[in-house]
């Protein structure tokens, strides 16, 4: 019934991936992490696969590793209708040693047709294994254990082809695929659907403008303004020192100038030591800051969740 076959190679038509939040499906994770000190000694590379990629926090990884040396990173989500890719390079950004990540991701959308194949022995077209539930295909009367032999005038000879043919496709386009069922050549027309890929990485953190109007002075590079740990998971004891007394009024605001913390301390004698607690804000950069006197200082905090 069937031709003969080789199985020269696996094809996913338009690559058949998904990701984590497809639940229902089966998905395949990983993510690789590389650590090059500085100082020269042998970098440490670090794999983690299936629920423990998920589960790892890479933003509170670079920012607590970015100052040891240069990151690597790469990941793969893959299930049947998304791809998701991992990707960071702290060797490409300007002074990445002193910069604060956040995550970014990006998506686009390609053409997906949802087909699995192989190729044959004699290049006179692709072997269908299977049809993704839910896909352009699923809708069709093609079935696994066709060969697909054109996909409207182009010939397809192997699996190559195929996946050459479905990008060169625009979602939505009404397309002829030439099949033969095992009785006879047929023909059947598809509307070609779409499947999204993502690209995760990390790029350095906006500042954000802060709604106050003058006096505001940095003291990132001194000892007076303290915040540890940093990065932290929210919890963090803030000390600062100055020559002034008087009133003291601390807020804390999110990248988008919005407060989320205020604290006063209106008998300020020169030093003051407490913890503040902004648990359960996402991971990023807030902006701790501190007047005294009407004169406003301000020091970065890294919220890095695990």
């Amino acid at each position: 019934m069937f031709k003969s076959i080789n199985k020269l190679s696996l094809a996913i038509s338009g690559l058949i991936l998904s990701s984590a939040s497809i639940s229902a499906q089966q998905v395949d994770q990983y993510v690789e992490v590389k650590l090059m000190p500085e100082n020269g000694t042998e970098k440490v590379v670090t794999r983690y696969d299936g629920q423990k990629a998920a589960d790892f926090d890479m933003t509170a990884y670079i920012n607590e590793n970015i100052s040891k040396g240069d990151i690597i990173v790469n990941g793969l989500v893959s299930g049947e209708l998304e791809l998701t890719r991992i990707k960071f390079d702290s060797r490409k950004i300007d002074n990445a040693a002193n910069a604060s990540f956040c995550q970014t991701k990006s998506t686009t959308t390609k053409p997906f047709i949802g087909i699995a194949s192989i190729g044959m022995d004699d290049f006179s077209g692709v072997l269908l294994e299977r049809i993704v539930d839910g896909t352009a295909a699923s809708k069709t009367s093609l079935e696994a254990g066709d060969v697909i032999s054109y996909i409207n005038n182009k010939e397809i000879r192997s699996t190559c082809d195929l996946k050459i043919a479905v990008s060169k496709l625009k979602v939505g386009e009404q397309i002829e695929v030439t099949y033969d069922g095992g009785a006879e050549v047929q023909k059947q027309d598809l509307i070609v659907g779409s499947r999204d890929q993502h690209l995760i990485t990390w790029e350095t953190c906006a500042i954000a403008t802060v709604p106050v109007q003058q006096n505001i002075t940095s003291l990132s590079n001194t000892a007076a303004f303290e915040m540890f740990p940093n990065p932290s998971q929210g919890l963090t004891k803030l000390t600062f020192e100055n020559d002034s007394k008087g009133e003291l009024n601390i807020k804390v605001y999110d990248l988008s100038g919005k407060m989320i913390m205020e604290q006063d301390k209106l008998d300020f004698e020169g030093y003051y030591e407490e913890e503040i607690n902004i648990f359960g804000q996402p991971s990023g950069i807030y902006l701790v800051e501190m007047t005294l006197n009407g004169e406003k200082f301000t020091k970065e905090l890294v919220i890095a969740n695990k």
